[in-house]
């Protein structure tokens, strides 16, 4: 598995190995090498926790006005200095529809935006801020150093530059937000408290059953776009003159009232699954507060406020007049503002933002007295926003029941967060693209919620963008279908709706839905279904899934490769603490033991599960490493085929050399050569780095009824073939120079007599009186010439590193320094056998040409191989190009049909 891919400073790795080596079974690098698609199976991968501010809708003194907010980028950022020199109407008009309205236009009214404009076009990093945790007194000293500094929002600034003039209506907004994000508490510290403090004994079981609701639905979590947005309007939370908490100092958290409404919550129960947004996806299965009134003290003047945070439609419900900023005056909120209000709140939503509507009101002096009392500081209270009576549920049968002030609140604006793309998810799309590995997204969400994010991915969303995998009956129509456009003309065609009609749609139609990036209304069962269908088509495809999810099970058995990412066990998203003043934590706390068994249980079929989301980075390293693997195990596998089938050629040339004496062919230099000098060097080839252009070439598909591709087996034997002959044919040429001069040397009276004094190796070596000669001069020729061929085998290894790049391109001894040992080893070794076997003399005996031959031929052999290497290196690109072209094509390969 992957764990610590993120190590602290300090941290042991040595019992966390950073790769546990799954089994040769599943032929990982062969798939790794082969992965043309990249499948993401789970929403919570995608997307950030925390969304951006991107549209606020305020109050005004000519109607309900429109502020842009656009995100910062870090200054690290290769496209900065790009960015910098753009002006910001630029940056403002980047991406902006026709049909948008302009926020700073002289009207600066209604109508607004209803189609949100796409904002990060580019693949660049988004900039988040360092927040400073105060450290707490119980803590120990580690803790405080593991804890002290964090990621906090994503900074962003208001496009308008006249933003300032609206300050006194922003600053409402600023306050309320630092306010609600200020006094929320940890839910796993809420959870921990409820647990010490059920311990009590309870006064009747309603009262307990309605403390144990309390504390289930008044579980919050921080929203760092308000954050960001409070940032951005001018608060400031680092300690300042005014105290600690910055800017939020003076003001102290008197009573926080958590607002439901039934309406609203039977409406998201009998929401669809795919008609969920992100930031319902993120909360289902908990209950939720509709809004969160907070009632907070200005130290400074003594006086109270109640500041509301909540969904537009109950906030909305609450407020009876509007704050009206630029003019310091509160108006009625009249009905035509309320239904702008709520048509502009369904659009975002619609849209997959996350929307808060802001509403604040005066506590009278009434209420101001029961405050200040003791018992009611830091009390929570859950009130029903849809009874007309605002009965609540108190801790405190004493506390007072009228609760008139929270109806008659004043409307402040609403919010807009854009949810943004994992910073991982965003640069690895680039990554893939270039590789032509295709990259799909599974979502559970329909077309139209997913389309903003798949956007600002990169996923295209134009032509043929979506393909919905629910299934429709005959004659239904999907409301939530994507329409392309072209120009000003709406394009008819529509994918397939369903898996099964994706099948048909590639059986009888064309390949487009294998095309598409984006999947909608999924489930595990339909991702399952496609995987498989990808598989029929001979994709090789890579699941990306939560480790601790049961239900991926499927999907991970069914993908040729699969990666579980464990989140729980991920130290900065739930860092364990220890037990403090002698209490144990709760029984809901899960130990990282449990968390390790539950994801290992879970994520079974998985070849990897690596640790926490900026795992998600290394990912694209998994791929390249495994096409490096892949080539270089081929480029060694056709070495080892053209040496054995050089040195059955060699064999077969010695049966057939033009001399009367059949050359010797040592059989122990044999049987070396091919069990432990061809390996040696073959396998340490199997140790190449990967080049900078692995990446950016497109993997053939790995089709199996297909062993080569057309004329590519032709080819590849053609190339091994005469690569292999002519590295067996020159050694036989130079044996007849090494065969005469040794028998001239020792064998001076066997030629004087026999073959009449001949004093030239080219005569004496057709002399009929040596066709059955066996002495040292036909053994010492075999060993010698047999040494220069596994010389030049050797030597000629250098072409078979990189299959298709010449060695001027691509310098082998860089890419591979195991090779350069493992060639010089094996080049030393023969040198020193041939000279211990061969006979005394023999040296001394052979010509000064056959020395310089013995230096020319590998050489010779090296330059036979790139020639044929340019005709391999022709056919390799045009395939690659081909592929390229198959591979960013949006159309079938039979369309139109």
């Amino acid at each position: 598995r992957c764990s610590g891919m993120q190590q602290s400073e300090g941290e042991d790795t040595s019992s966390q190995p950073l790769v546990r080596v799954p089994p040769a079974s599943i032929n990982l690098l062969e798939k790794l090498g082969v992965c043309t698609a990249f499948a993401l199976v789970d929403d919570e991968l995608a997307y950030e926790v925390n969304a951006i501010p991107q549209q606020l809708l305020i109050p005004s003194g000519h109607g309900l006005k429109l502020l842009d907010l656009c995100p910062m980028y870090d200054d690290d950022d290769d496209d900065s200095e790009e960015s910098d020199s753009e002006s910001l109407t630029t940056r403002r008009n980047r991406g902006r529809s026709f049909d948008d309205s302009d926020s700073d236009s002289e009207e600066g009214t209604q109508p607004f935006h209803t189609t949100l404009r796409q904002k990060i076009l580019k693949r660049r990093v988004l900039r988040k801020r360092k927040v400073t945790r105060p450290a707490k007194a119980d803590e120990t000293e580690d803790n405080d150093n593991e804890s002290e500094v964090g990621e906090g929002a994503f900074e962003v600034q208001f496009e308008d530059p006249t933003w300032w003039q609206h300050l006194p209506a922003l600053k409402c907004i600023g306050l309320s937000c630092l306010a609600l994000e200020d006094s929320k508490n940890d839910p796993i510290n809420r959870q921990q408290d409820w647990f010490f403090s059920s311990a009590t004994p309870m006064s009747s079981s309603k009262e307990y059953a309605k403390l144990s609701l309390l504390n289930l639905i008044t579980v919050e979590r921080k929203s760092q776009q308000l954050s960001a947005l409070a940032e951005c309007i001018g608060f400031n939370e680092e300690p300042n003159i005014n105290g600690e908490r910055g800017d939020l100092s003076p003001f102290e958290v008197q009573m926080r009232l958590q607002v439901i409404d039934k309406s609203l919550f039977q409406e998201r129960l009998s929401l669809d699954s795919h008609e969920r947004s992100s930031e319902q996806a993120r909360w289902w299965g908990h209950l939720r507060a509709d809004a969160t009134c907070v009632i907070v003290k200005d130290n400074r003047t003594g006086a109270y406020q109640l500041l509301t945070v909540g969904d537009p439609h109950v906030v909305a419900s609450l407020c009876n007049e509007a704050w009206q900023g630029e003019i310091s005056t509160i108006l009625p909120l009249g009905q035509m503002d309320r239904q702008t209000i709520a048509d502009t709140s369904r659009n975002w939503k619609l849209a997959d933002l996350d929307v808060a509507a802001f509403g604040y009101a005066p506590v009278p002096h009434s209420l101001e007295k029961r405050l200040k009392e003791e018992e009611y500081r830091e009390q929570v209270f859950l009130l029903d926003a849809s009874s007309s009576q605002s009965q609540s549920v108190q801790k405190d049968k004493t506390a007072s029941r009228d609760w008139t002030l929270i109806r008659n609140q004043v409307f402040l604006g609403v919010l807009g967060s854009l949810v943004v793309p994992r910073r991982e998810i965003t640069l690895l799309l680039g990554v893939l693209a270039d590789a032509g590995v295709r990259f799909v997204y599974f979502s559970p969400r329909n077309m139209r919620r997913q389309k903003e994010l798949a956007s600002q991915m990169g996923i295209d969303v134009a032509w043929n963008c979506a393909i919905s995998l629910r299934p429709l009956d005959a004659g239904e129509e999907d409301p939530h279908r994507m329409v392309s456009t072209y120009a000003d003309w709406d394009v008819n065609a529509k994918l397939p709706h369903g898996v099964d009609e994706v099948r048909r749609h590639l059986e009888e139609v064309d390949n487009v839905p294998l095309l598409v990036s984006l999947y909608t209304d999924t489930t595990k069962d339909r991702t399952k279904d496609m995987l498989e269908v990808f598989q029929e088509y001979h994709d090789t495809v890579l699941a990306i899934g939560m480790a601790h999810l049961p239900r991926n099970d499927g999907i991970f058995a069914a993908a040729d490769i699969s990666v579980g990412i464990d989140l729980l066990s991920d130290k900065r998203a739930f860092s364990p603490e220890e037990p403090q003043n002698g209490k144990v934590p709760p029984l809901t706390r899960m130990m990282a033991a449990e968390l390790e068994f539950v994801s290992a249980i879970a994520s079974h079929s998985c070849a990897f599960r690596c640790s926490g989301v900026p795992s998600l980075s290394h990912l694209s390293s998994f791929i390249e490493q495994g096409r490096a693997a892949l080539e270089a195990g081929t480029s060694a596998a056709v070495f080892l085929l053209c040496g054995s089938l050089s040195f059955s050629f060699y064999v077969l040339l010695s049966a057939c050399a033009p001399s009367t004496t059949v050359p010797h062919v040592p059989s122990i230099g044999a049987v070396v050569y091919l069990q432990f000098l061809l390996p040696l060097v073959g396998f340490s080839m199997a140790f190449t780095k990967n080049d900078e252009e692995i990446m950016k070439q497109v993997p053939p598909k790995n089709d199996t009824s297909e062993t080569f591709g057309r004329k590519e087996g032709f080819v590849l034997y053609q190339m091994v073939f005469l690569k292999a002959f002519v590295l067996a044919f020159l050694p036989q040429l130079l044996h007849l120079i090494v065969f005469g001069e040794l028998v001239i040397h020792f064998e001076p009276d066997l030629i004087e007599e026999e073959c009449d004094g001949a004093d030239q190796w080219f005569r004496v070596i057709r002399c009929k009186a040596l066709k059955n000669y066996s002495g040292p001069a036909r053994i010492s020729s075999g060993i010698v010439v047999f040494s220069v061929f596994v010389v030049c085998s050797m030597v000629s290894s250098v072409t078979f590193v990189k299959r298709f790049d010449p060695i001027t391109q691509q310098k082998p001894w860089e890419l591979n320094r195991s090779w350069v040992v493992a060639t010089t080893l094996a080049v030393a070794i023969t040198s020193v056998v041939a000279a211990l076997a061969a006979e005394d003399g023999t040296g001394s005996a052979l010509p000064w040409y056959f020395y310089f031959i013995s230096i020319i031929l590998p050489f010779v052999s090296i330059a036979c191989n790139e020639f044929c290497k340019k005709s391999e290196q022709t056919r390799e690109v045009r395939a690659e190009k081909l592929r390229r072209l198959q591979f960013e094509t949006r159309l079938g390969a039979w369309s139109p049909k």
